[in-house]
């Protein structure tokens, strides 16, 4: 899968170095459909606590929030996972050659205040977010035990990749 990262505006007080968002797409690239994108967008808590309420009615700012754009695809989400199944078995409709398969949203505030819960820097916080939305995007969710330890366990997978592997090609980076 592919990594689109953008910036929301001129309020977020913290963009990912080179190293972390190229360790992010590393990440990525590995897991998920080969005909996937997945838009991460760096936002503040003023907007995030509004989608948050909008679609989740809860009247506050949350670290991340995702959107999944792959319709009836739950019941394929290790397949999706694995990239034994293309987005576009999920998009019909669209005629591009890569997918948009979901939107993660940060809040770059929320991120901060939880790194210092997390004893990490800012950068390994955002992989972190970014995977667990990607999850959610695939269908992954933690509402549940069960559903808990098997999201918990995609995103140790992941998370755990090798560090070392390069990047294929010359993504775009960040629209900043």
């Amino acid at each position: 899968m592919r990594l689109e990262l953008a910036v929301d505006g001129d309020r977020t007080p913290w963009l990912p170095d080179v190293e972390a968002e190229n360790q992010l797409r590393r990440l990525i690239a590995g897991f998920g459909p080969s005909d996937g994108i997945l838009e991460v967008v760096l936002t503040d808590d003023r907007v995030i606590r509004r989608l948050n309420r909008d679609y989740r009615n809860k009247d506050r700012a949350t670290d991340v929030l995702s959107f999944s754009y792959l319709e009836g695809h739950e019941s394929f989400r290790r397949d999706l996972l694995q990239g034994k199944r293309k987005a576009r078995d999920f998009s019909p409709e669209s005629q591009e050659e890569e997918i948009v398969v979901g939107q993660v949203l940060i809040s770059v505030e929320t991120m901060q205040n939880r790194d210092i819960r997390r004893d990490h820097g800012d950068g390994e916080e955002f992989q972190f977010l970014a995977i667990h939305g990607m999850l959610h995007t695939l269908g992954y969710d933690h509402m549940n035990d069960e559903d808990a330890q098997e999201m918990e366990d995609a995103q140790e997978t992941i998370l755990r990749a090798p560090r070392e592997e390069p990047l294929g090609g010359s993504e775009g980076g960040a629209s900043r």
